[in-house]
């Protein structure tokens, strides 16, 4: 899963206020069948303190605000300025969440948990009564599968030896691509240049290119 940065700039809905990650907190995005990219589009232009400092979908995730400051995703000063707040997509009313997109939101904060030891893991319902993530809101026994999924074990992807060495006839285009934001890393910062490309891999790179020169 790749972490797409895209902050928004200091403004009603990120006072860009540092905070000490206490724990995080899940949410749902309220207009279904939406992407993270849209749902990040929403709080980049929305004039109201609201924010998540994640959106999370099937493909990737978004960051929108540092984990390590205030967001405004609940209507508590004292959740808001304590939690990495974590906004995940779902196709349909009924809010379930797809596979891919749980598995891109127990990896993020799995890089959280590690990086900033924040192991209390709560759903917006645990901290205002607000029914969101409704799924999990709903059935009480699958929100503890998803927690203890969240705090057990490691993520294959947080014990696995970064893969940022390239070989010495493509040093100088790695390093190209790196240095302008055309190949980034995962959460854990691993290019993973080994690995095999898929078409929509492809298809970003390309667009990053195109993105640089038009």
């Amino acid at each position: 899963m790749e972490i797409i940065k895209r902050h928004i700039p200091k403004r009603i809905n990120n006072p860009e206020e540092r905070m000490t990650p206490a724990g995080i907190i899940l949410h749902y995005v309220g207009n279904p069948g939406t992407t993270a990219a849209a749902n990040a589009n929403y709080f980049h232009n929305v004039n109201a303190r609201v924010s998540v400092n994640y959106v999370v979908d099937d493909r990737e995730a978004i960051e929108l605000i540092p984990p390590d400051m205030k967001s405004y995703g609940t209507k508590s000063g004292e959740y808001n300025g304590k939690y990495i707040q974590i906004e995940m997509c779902h196709p349909d009313k009924s809010g379930r969440i797809s596979e891919a997109t749980l598995e891109n939101t127990v990896r993020l904060c799995r890089g959280l948990i590690s990086r900033y030891g924040c192991r209390r893991v709560i759903r917006h319902y645990d901290a205002t009564g607000k029914m969101c993530p409704l799924w999990y809101a709903l059935h009480e026994s699958e929100w503890e599968e998803l927690k203890e999924r969240i705090l057990s074990g490691k993520d294959e992807s947080m014990t696995k030896k970064p893969d940022n060495t390239p070989s010495e006839w493509a040093k100088e285009a790695v390093k190209w691509a790196v240095e302008r934001g055309v190949l980034r890393g995962d959460e854990n910062g691993n290019l993973r240049l080994s690995d095999a490309v898929t078409r929509e891999e492809a298809v970003t790179f390309i667009y990053r290119c195109w993105q640089l020169i038009k």
